[in-house]
């Protein structure tokens, strides 16, 4: 039977007992099904692993004994930030889902010029709870133990601002541009995290871009092709784990 890894946002240490929380316990009992004597994998985030086994399930909660603690796999060693103009909602899901899995950090949605779907405070206030839940189901999938974070939607001129305060080096992905990536990524200080700009449909405006500019960007073309602003922003931060991350070829 396979291990089945699950999240839980509470406290989790090596030999002890933990009642899991509702969403955990719901989704272990009611969902997976599982029995008492089954094994199961527990992270919160810590960047450990809680190996355990089920020992009692009731109609509201599962209880579990943790037996060991195991380091995660490591994240890379440059952090890379995923900075992406938001899109509609499909489409910006399938972004934060595939930046988990491979490395992001943390990814922090624009409201650019071209974006094609704008928040209401009260909205905004949803989807981040929505965006986070995203994040959790692909952490549970591909085996990372530390979360990615998602920020609030903010201007451009904020995060700019935000990178420069982190003094992170900034990447624009623009087709018209004379760089290619390797060639932008060697422009950067050696070792310094890395914010990745993906724009919109139709990419960053003109003001946009001489703003990311004047903040000392790096811009690079993303290959002979158009790519969609979702097609972007996952091979990208492929590419780059490839170039200074943890992947190996």
């Amino acid at each position: 039977m396979k291990t089945r890894r699950l999240y839980t946002d509470q406290p989790l240490s090596s030999d002890s007992s933990v009642v899991l929380d509702a969403a955990a316990a719901h989704y272990l009992g009611r969902v997976l099904r599982a029995r008492p004597g089954q094994r199961i994998w527990l992270f919160n985030g810590d960047g450990r692993e809680y190996h355990a086994e089920v020992v009692d399930i009731s109609r509201r909660d599962v209880s579990v004994q943790i037996d060991q603690a195991t380091e995660g796999m490591a994240e890379p060693a440059r952090p890379v930030v995923l900075a992406q103009a938001m899109s509609r909602n499909e489409k910006m899901d399938l972004v934060i889902q595939k930046a988990c899995e491979l490395g992001v950090s943390q990814l922090w949605p624009i409201d650019t010029q071209r974006s094609v779907s704008r928040l209401e405070d009260r909205r905004a206030t949803k989807r981040l709870v929505h965006w986070r839940s995203v994040v959790i189901a692909a952490s549970q999938q591909c085996g990372r133990n530390t979360l990615m974070g998602v920020a609030e939607p903010r201007t451009l001129s904020d995060i700019l601002a935000a990178a420069e305060t982190d003094q992170y080096a900034l990447l624009l992905a623009q087709p018209d541009a004379q760089n290619t990536l390797t060639e932008a990524v060697a422009q950067t200080r050696n070792g310094a995290p890395i914010v990745l700009l993906i724009g919109a449909e139709g990419g960053f405006d003109v003001d946009e871009t001489a703003l990311v500019r004047a903040a000392g960007g790096h811009a690079f073309r993303a290959g002979p092709r158009t790519l969609r602003t979702e097609t972007a922003a996952i091979a990208l931060s492929a590419a780059l784990q490839l170039l200074i991350g943890d992947w190996r070829y």
